[in-house]
C-alpha cells in the first residue's frame, strides 16, 4: 500500500468533505460527518479531515500509478469544489 498526504490551507474544509462527499456519494462508498470524511474510489481510498488550520486529505492505494491518478482526481474535485478559492495542494508520498 502507498499513501500520500496533503494539509490543504482552507477557511472552509468542512465545506469541502461534505461537498466532495455528496457528489461522489451515488458512485462510490462514502462516509462523513461535520469533521472527517472517508471515500473509497475503484483506484484508492480518500480520507479527509477538518481543522484550525485546514483541509488533511490522506490518500492510499495499492501501486503509485493509482496513487499519482488519485492526486490528480482528488485535487481536481477538490478544487471545483472550492469554486473560486484556489486551493494548494503539496502531496506528500510514504511508501
Amino acid at each position: 500500500m502507498t499513501t500520500s498526504s496533503s494539509l490543504v490551507k482552507t477557511a472552509t474544509p468542512t465545506r469541502l468533505i461534505t461537498r466532495l462527499c455528496r457528489h461522489w456519494g451515488h458512485k462510490f462508498p462514502v462516509s462523513f460527518d461535520n469533521q472527517r470524511g472517508e471515500i473509497t474510489l475503484g483506484i484508492g481510498r480518500c480520507l479527509m479531515a477538518a481543522d484550525g488550520v485546514g483541509l488533511h486529505v490522506d490518500l492510499e492505494a495499492e501501486s503509485l500509478e493509482n496513487l499519482s491518478r488519485l492526486e490528480g482526481v482528488v485535487a481536481a474535485h477538490l478544487q471545483r469544489m472550492a469554486g473560486s478559492e484556489e486551493l494548494c495542494f503539496n502531496w506528500e508520498r510514504q511508501a
